[in-house]
């Protein structure tokens, strides 16, 4: 008896975590669906959610006067005054992006703001940006790091 009722013991304790874990799945499911359905996300009025919109759609989204923070689908992340040029391309002026540095072997990589006009084939300070791979657009605050950091390198 005593063994029968350990086993369902064991077994409720089973079933309780897979359905636990069922849930969890489930709401993740949720929220990854929502995130599709809604495909112009503003918690605060100042950040966007691009995927699948065109540079019109996101116009009146953009603050013209800060500095925007652009996403890309392939990853990659850049700073500058974002403007629409048409329905198929943005524009970012004074654009900045994230350059990686490391001092040692014993110290973690640093990121520190660059002008794109510092990489390798030195562009101009502006490009232009397909709107089908802009994933996601922020308007940065004026006392955000990445805000003041452009501040500096812009004196």
């Amino acid at each position: 008896m005593e063994g029968s009722d350990s086993h369902r013991s064991q077994a409720s304790e089973a079933h309780r975590r897979n359905t636990t874990v069922a849930l969890v799945l489930l709401a993740v499911a949720l929220l990854a669906l929502l995130s599709l359905l809604l495909p112009f996300s503003r918690n605060d009025g100042s950040s966007s959610n691009a995927a699948n919109a065109s540079a019109d759609d996101l116009t009146g989204l953009i603050e013209e006067k800060r500095t925007q923070v652009v996403f890309l689908s392939d990853g990659g992340l850049f700073f500058g005054q974002l403007r629409a040029r048409d329905g198929a391309w943005f524009e970012l002026k004074n654009a900045y992006f994230l350059r990686e540095s490391a001092a040692d072997k014993n110290e973690a990589a640093s990121q520190e703001v660059s002008s794109i006009t510092e990489r390798l084939e030195q562009p101009e300070s502006s490009m232009l940006l397909n709107a089908n791979h802009v994933i996601q657009v922020e308007n940065l605050r004026d006392d955000s790091r990445v805000a003041q950091a452009i501040k500096r390198l812009e004196r």
